[in-house]
């Protein structure tokens, strides 16, 4: 795979509040959920600053984002490494 063919998309405020909203949730509660304070959502949300990768996977499993792709792809790495010294 050639990185720098690859399309990387680039998450907004937009895209967080839309995430939220899809599961029903309120700042207060989706702020729970991450470990964040509500203000800490509204300013992701309002475009200031972003979460970071963990924070934004916590979100994405909370809105039921299937991630069954990538994990069969981590134990098709994991598989092709057994036997490898590096």
């Amino acid at each position: 795979m050639n990185i720098k063919k690859m399309r990387f998309v680039n998450v907004n405020g937009d895209d967080l509040k839309r995430i939220r909203t899809s599961c029903n949730k309120t700042m207060t509660q989706m702020g729970e959920l991450m470990s964040v304070d509500r203000k800490t959502i509204q300013n992701w949300e309002n475009g200031v600053g972003q979460p970071k990768g963990n924070q934004l996977f916590t979100l994405m499993i909370a809105a039921g984002f299937d991630f069954t792709a990538i994990i069969n792809q981590l134990s098709l790495l994991k598989n092709s490494d057994k036997g490898r010294n590096d």
